[in-house]
């Protein structure tokens, strides 16, 4: 995939038993390489917490969150667009994991490493390494970055290394 001068920096994260957070930010520039101030951030959460909130409020809510805490940057609720949902299913047929995936238009401060967060690196969007990445990530970033509205269904072997089937549904609402 090749998307013209634009660089993405991706925090390769650890993963939890019960949640996987993976924050990836796209810088992207004019043509005459000037720097745009258009900045991108991706925020991936389990919807377990805040149970006695309305869901989409609740998700909001930890994404505004997230990032000061696990990226050092600031970002505003008004500033976040959701732009796909993806839900992780097991080879047994059970949900293990549903992500709701944000893009963040803009934020505050310069992206660094935290507990929970690796030493953020700059890639090329054709470089970035998948290999080192759950599997689902492969067909993830670069639908994303792609823009438009998605729905993932990715389902996986007995140890939940390999994809068995994917589901990709381009909607107007989430």
């Amino acid at each position: 995939m090749n998307i013209p001068n634009t660089e993405v920096l991706v925090f390769l994260v650890r993963i939890r038993k019960t949640l996987h957070e993976v924050a990836l930010v796209q810088k992207r520039f004019k043509e005459s390489r000037d720097l745009d101030p258009r900045w991108s951030g991706y925020n991936f959460y389990n919807d377990n917490e805040y149970a006695t909130l309305p869901e989409e409020k609740t998700l909001r809510i930890l994404a505004v969150r997230w990032f000061p805490a696990n990226a050092g940057i600031v970002n505003h609720e008004q500033d976040l667009l959701k732009v796909a949902q993806a839900r992780l299913i097991s080879a047994h047929g059970t949900l293990f994991r549903h992500l709701h995936i944000y893009l963040c238009r803009r934020y505050e401060g310069h992206p660094k490493q935290t507990i929970t967060v690796s030493k953020p690196v700059w890639f090329l969007v054709n470089e970035i390494p998948y290999h080192k990445m759950r599997p689902e990530m492969v067909y993830l970033f670069p639908t994303i970055l792609w823009g438009g509205k998605r729905r993932f269904i990715f389902k996986f072997n007995e140890n939940q290394t390999e994809l068995t089937n994917i589901s990709i549904e381009a909607v107007q609402e989430l």
